[in-house]
């Protein structure tokens, strides 16, 4: 027949009742209206749906649909103040337009969004230029400020482009810009940080070096300089590898203030805290070292050198594919010598070959006194 008129589409009568959590974040339109963005088109509101949302201090009065299908608006009671941040959990129950259900409740922030002072800070936090075929280039930005800000009023140099519209800037967490959001989430894991993943357009990123300035409104708050030479020199390549800043302070056009990303899972850590702080001086010690950093699994093994400086500590070493599988569980508890060297082959757990590409070693250091060190080098299987 090719057609299903006056019948109900079978398509959408699917046994699919439960789906991820779908809440994206809560932006106040106002003091008293609030719109809530899913990932997903809802289903059409109705009274029922206000007991979905709770908090303490607010009271909902009304659920109307937003201008877009995955948008809500929700009516208060009684105006939020400005300078306060409110936890609003959304309940088990919530539904999408196919009737499916979340799994779980979700807690998330709302806040009236302040401009920033004078002397706070805005700036560029991790830069992931040269991205790898399966990745997507991601700018990440933090706000060093007392009051959440409104993300709207920040662009790249053109102020008619509006980027980031009903988003919310929190203090003191980084933010990663992409133009593709659920492939980031997808390539990095699931996590709490998933509403710091935001779509957004980019600024256009040089694959080998370049520059780009942030601007709140007509003041420039940052501008700063990358360059793929100004990766670490221990790694054999630096392709899917991001800059990350070492701190608000640092100037951003030099090369001092930047150090390659140590996340395990494709070395970046979009919308978390940056992991590379650290890790630089412990390899200049040679504290430990791979060699070769590239092999090829069929005629070599790659070793792993831990300096006599850890003798008598505990150690695991894990590898992880660039997904951050893990792949290997290379070593548990072992004692260590002086200067001991640990070698991998370039296969998996159960001794199977594994394909050409990146992978990491995770190795973690537990010495006599308790103190935990944790090191992810970069290996490449040719």
């Amino acid at each position: 027949m090719g057609h299903t008129a006056g019948i109900e589409n079978e398509t959408f009568s699917l046994a699919l009742s439960f789906f991820e959590p779908l809440a994206d974040h809560i932006f106040p339109s106002s003091a008293d209206t609030l719109q809530f963005i899913a990932h997903v088109p809802l289903k059409w509101p109705d009274t029922t749906d206000v007991s979905l949302f709770t908090n303490q201090g607010l009271e909902i009065k009304s659920i109307t649909k937003g201008s877009q299908s995955n948008e809500w608006t929700l009516h208060l009671k009684k105006p939020i103040d400005s300078g306060i941040i409110y936890p609003f959990t959304v309940l088990k129950g919530l539904k999408n337009c196919l009737g499916q259900e979340n799994n779980q409740p979700q807690v998330l922030r709302l806040a009236i969004p302040q401009k920033p002072e004078k002397e706070e800070r805005i700036f560029i936090n991790e830069i992931l230029f040269d991205a790898l075929p399966f990745q997507k280039p991601f700018v990440e930005i933090q706000a060093n400020t007392k009051y959440p800000i409104d993300m709207n009023y920040l662009h790249w140099g053109d102020r008619k482009e509006v980027n980031f519209s009903q988003r919310v800037l929190f203090p003191f967490e980084p933010y990663a810009i992409t133009e593709n959001p659920a492939a980031l989430i997808q390539q990095y894991g699931s996590s709490m940080e998933n509403q710091r993943i935001i779509a957004g357009k980019m600024p256009f990123l040089n694959r080998s070096q370049g520059s780009m300035s942030l601007f709140y409104e007509d003041f420039e708050t940052d501008i700063i300089t990358y360059d793929k030479a100004w990766h670490s020199p221990w790694l054999t390549s630096t392709t899917g590898v991001s800059l990350e800043r070492k701190g608000a302070q640092s100037n951003g056009s030099n090369q001092s203030s930047w150090l390659s990303a140590a996340g395990f899972k494709t070395g970046a850590s979009p919308g978390r805290e940056n992991m590379s702080f650290g890790k630089e001086q412990s390899l200049v010690n040679e504290a430990v070292v791979l060699n070769p950093p590239s092999f090829t699994p069929y005629n070599q093994l790659q070793c792993c050198t831990i300096s006599s400086v850890n003798r008598g500590s505990i150690v695991n070493i894990r590898i992880f594919d660039s997904l951050g599988n893990e792949v290997k569980y290379l070593v548990k508890n072992q004692v260590l010598g002086s200067n001991d060297e640990i070698c991998w082959d370039g296969k998996q757990q159960y001794e199977v070959p594994l394909a050409q590409g990146h992978y990491i070693w995770w190795i973690e250091l537990l010495n006599a006194n308790g103190v935990r060190t944790i090191f992810r080098l970069l290996s490449t299987l040719d």
